[in-house]
């Protein structure tokens, strides 16, 4: 074909999608977008690049990969347009053309924004349309294909908001972190931090604060929905997404359930839909990414001038999304987030014990948190698949764009879209555990770390407020405002009836079953079944009290030990990865802790996380590797066999435990009664320390067992 001999060779390993590669002259088809200078096609397999319309071949059907965005696919209008399109049309008075661009979303061509600046307080209130919602998980959303539309379109006009617009897209996914600036009329406190939005991490806030945040986020969305609903002339397709509007809320993404990204959110950066005017139609997927419009606003963007969100990031020209190897790291983490979330539901009874991931000595061994699991993910969807030179952005020693995801520094993260689904099922979790636990929120202590809002050291408690978020035009929500979530008018299938049992049997169904403690129950109770078979190996770890002993690695460090995000991985014999990015997916790999934090050397807090290790120890008793659980057998073979290796998001692999500030690593046991049945949880014993890893502050650098 001419001109193609002139093309740039480009092979390209990774998930792929078929889509038109013609052109259209106008209508409801905007231009090839891009990203790099580079467009993608693919012949015989092959994929080539091509970066100038000189260079670029004659319409056909082509493969398209993720990183350049494409032509949309022609939408397949319905049989109204269709005929209307046929009909011959007058061609003595030529129609004038519209002023702005296509917009999916509506009839009317887009201006510049949706609706006009809110002027005075923005008050936070949720959807309050007369009923409350159940919240979907994602995969549940997607399959009802016309509520799932809606809130692409929701979601698409919020994300083309301008970014002055304090509800737009960018505006209210600052109110997290930067651009570090005041919203709803809030200005930096003496004592702030410039350098951190309102969000606060490392304290017991964490999950109060972020139920507003959500409720605000949803309500807008919804808004957007409900003005694309009254728009749609009156008829059948008006009526199909009024049915689904009222039901319409954030999903959530259940990655402790199932780990993988569903495709539609992290392969498709072009999504069909059912639209306002064809009944198919591709647009670009505002779950995908979320595009800046502009980046001066930001102080030290770590990725240079790339202006589109970006996950588990491959060097190819300046950083962009790689999905080829992002499910295979989801599902890998899945099992240990999933033990993790369980045990912390099931055995963690306090409010401080359980939110944070601030080290408060009076939780003795409890060393997890929601919010610890909610950093781990953070990491794995916004690590590299690099282990090194991956630069330090603009700030301190800069030397080239940062090689990491948005959703690794978290004063960047709640631009991801994936974000917004992550911690909208953090807020169930939290709402699971209330449900379980309905007399314990309580809670009070003193902020960690400095906020734009609040300086560190400042006592807070259920009656704190919670900035910025208004309950009216001069009172502001506080933690007790937002204990109970029907307020704000939506739930979750697990808690949706307020009864614990309801709830309990919800978790075990989803988490429980596949947690060690139904493996192993499971196991007693089919060799009881059957007598007359050998004894699973796995139900010998049981004694006659049905208790077995369970393995779980602590982990305290400084949250200011690397330059940014780092994770601290765990293996049972030398990972046979040569690239650290693939460790977790290593044969060896036990599991990993993600300490989310900024790009400073400022930052000096103790933080704490977990790697369960009993999920991992089980399989070896199956393979008949290890005897039991019991002390005297597990200690010995961790001494041997346990590896424990720190990751960073800039720098690679730190080769030395010694250079981990304040690290201090504990594996500790503890004896647990098996569940009765389907209704009931586990019960926890105290756990006890049974080896020192090491300990960098006080010096102790060898394991020793106690």
């Amino acid at each position: 074909m001419a001109g193609w001999s002139s093309l740039k060779y480009v092979l390209v390993a990774s998930s792929i999608f078929s889509i038109t590669n013609a052109r259209p002259a106008e209508g409801p088809l905007r231009g090839e977008q891009k990203l790099q200078n580079r467009y993608y096609y693919a012949k015989n397999n092959n994929y080539y690049a091509y970066q100038n319309d000189a260079e670029r071949p004659t319409p056909t059907t082509i493969k398209y990969e993720h990183k350049a965005s494409a032509t949309r696919a022609r939408p397949t209008r319905s049989p109204t347009l269709r005929a209307a399109a046929a009909s011959p049309t007058s061609t003595s008075t030529a129609k004038p053309k519209e002023d702005g661009e296509y917009d999916p979303t509506s009839l009317k061509r887009f201006s510049g924004s949706y609706g006009s600046d809110p002027k005075g307080p923005i008050i936070v209130t949720g959807v309050q349309n007369g009923q409350t919602a159940v919240r979907k998980e994602i995969r549940d959303l997607i399959k009802n294909p016309t509520e799932f539309s809606l809130f692409i379109m929701a979601l698409y006009r919020m994300q083309k908001q301008p970014q002055s617009m304090e509800t737009s897209y960018y505006g209210l996914s600052g109110i997290h972190g930067a651009p570090f600036k005041p919203w709803g009329g809030i200005d930096l406190v003496e004592g702030g931090n410039p350098e951190w939005g309102f969000c606060p991490h490392h304290d017991v806030l964490f999950l109060p604060w972020h139920r507003p945040y959500m409720a605000l986020f949803e309500q807008t969305i919804w808004k957007h929905a409900s003005d694309i609903v009254d728009e749609i002339p009156d008829g059948p397709k008006k009526e199909k997404f009024k049915a689904v509007l009222p039901g319409l809320r954030l999903p959530y993404w259940d990655w402790a359930a199932d780990g993988s990204i569903p495709e539609e959110i992290c392969q498709q950066n072009f999504i069909q839909i059912e639209s306002v005017r064809y009944d198919k139609e591709s647009i670009q997927n505002p779950l995908f990414s979320y595009w800046f419009s502009d980046l001066s606003e930001f102080k030290n963007y770590p990725w240079g001038d790339v202006k589109e969100t970006i996950r588990f990031p491959a060097k190819f020209g300046t950083p962009a999304t790689h999905i080829r190897e992002i499910n295979s790291v989801m599902k890998a983490n899945e099992g240990a987030w999933r033990d993790r979330i369980y045990q912390v539901l099931t055995g963690y009874k306090t409010f401080t014990s359980m939110a944070s991931t601030g080290y408060d000595p009076a939780n003795g061994f409890q060393f997890e948190s929601f919010e610890g699991v909610h950093g781990t993910v953070h990491f794995a969807v916004g690590q590299n698949l690099e282990d090194s030179g991956m630069g330090k952005g603009s700030g301190d020693n800069a030397d080239g764009p940062v090689m990491m995801g948005h959703m690794n520094p978290p004063v960047y993260s709640a631009f991801d879209p994936i974000s917004w689904l992550h911690h909208v099922n953090v807020d169930r979790i939290f709402s699971i555990w209330q449900t379980l636990n309905p007399d314990a929120y309580k809670f009070s202590g003193s902020t960690r770390m400095s906020t734009w809002i609040l300086p560190a050291g400042t006592f807070v408690d259920e009656k704190t407020p919670l900035y910025p978020f208004r309950k009216s035009a001069d009172t502001f929500y506080t933690g007790a405002d937002v204990e109970d979530l029907k307020k704000f008018g939506y739930s979750y299938p697990e808690t949706d009836s307020g009864s614990a049992k309801d709830t309990m049997i919800a978790i075990n169904k989803l988490y429980g079953a596949r947690t060690p403690a139904f493996a192993i129950k499971n196991a007693k109770d089919s060799s009881r079944r059957q007598k007359r078979q050998a004894a699973d190996p796995v139900a010998s770890v049981v004694d006659n009290g049905n208790k077995y002993t369970d393995w779980i690695i602590n982990i305290e460090v400084n949250n200011g030990a690397e330059y940014g995000t780092f994770g601290i991985n765990a293996f049972l014999g030398e990972p046979s990865a040569n690239s650290s990015a693939k460790w977790i997916t290593d044969p060896n790999s036990v599991g990993s802790h993600g300490v989310l934090t900024k790009f400073s050397n400022k930052v000096n807090e103790l933080v704490t996380g977990t790697i369960p290790l009993t999920a991992a120890l089980l399989k070896r008793v199956e393979s008949k590797e290890l005897e039991s659980l019991r002390p005297e057998i597990v200690v010995p073979y961790l001494l041997k066999n346990l590896k424990l290796k720190v990751r960073t998001a800039v720098n690679g692999i730190v080769e030395d435990l010694k250079e981990v500030k304040d690290l201090k690593i504990q594996i500790v046991a503890g004896e647990v009664t098996l569940p009765k049945d389907i209704q009931t949880a586990p019960t926890y014993g105290d756990y006890k320390s049974k080896i020192d890893w090491i300990d960098v502050r006080a010096g102790k650098l060898t394991p020793a067992a106690q």
